[in-house]
């Protein structure tokens, strides 16, 4: 029985009468055709059915998430800008509710990009730091007492003494207010008359 193909519209002989492609590759074609044709059609359908698969099985759906945007970095970062031109303010309203719910994380991102200023920052520390913010954050809020995270060696202010601080874990440490402020008076005691010293023993000379 002679037949035209859907995909690729030469003709072809076949002994089905439902067929109606011509080989292997346009079946293919055929199929994915089909497949997006229907998700045209049910559109609200298959939102829904995805959402509540989603819903049931969130771990599953989070792998399969991630590794798409793994293999699709390039269509990640069109659809999250796609989106965002769209619904600025949308992304307004969710960027100040996530950072009022995760302060730890806030203040993380704020003293990294701090650091980046100064050039005291070292790739791969970017999690651990993280986790310091948060753990700071965690203890005020269960007793009520501020905390700061301090740089045992500052970024910046001993830099005319030609010292240079880090942002990395080793150079944090989660201190309350006051020991945070006396942290930073012995600091400045030590450098100071350690200057004047070293300033004195070059006039004797």
């Amino acid at each position: 029985m002679d037949k035209i193909c859907t995909v690729c519209n030469s003709k072809f002989s076949s002994n089905f009468p439902q067929a109606k492609v011509c080989s292997k590759a346009c079946s293919k074609v055929y199929k994915k055709n089909k497949k997006t044709t229907w998700n045209k059609v049910n559109r609200e359908r298959k939102r829904l059915t995805s959402l509540t698969w989603s819903k049931a099985n969130p771990e599953k759906y989070k792998a399969i998430q991630n590794k798409w945007n793994l293999t699709h970095p390039d269509r990640v970062i069109t659809s999250a800008s796609k989106c965002y031109q769209l619904n600025p303010e949308k992304y307004k309203i969710r960027s100040q509710i996530y950072r009022k719910e995760n302060p730890g994380v806030r203040n993380a991102f704020t003293a990294q990009r701090r650091a980046i200023e100064f050039n005291a920052t070292v790739s791969g520390y970017k999690e651990e730091i993280k986790a310091i913010y948060i753990e700071a954050k965690n203890l005020q809020k269960s007793d009520g007492i501020k905390r700061h995270v301090h740089h045992v060696i500052p970024l910046q202010e001993l830099n005319h003494l030609g010292i240079f601080g880090l942002h990395v874990p080793w150079n944090l440490e989660i201190l309350t207010e006051e020991e945070h402020r006396e942290a930073h008076r012995k600091l400045k005691s030590f450098y100071f008359s350690t200057q004047i010293e070293d300033s004195s023993d070059s006039t004797i000379e």
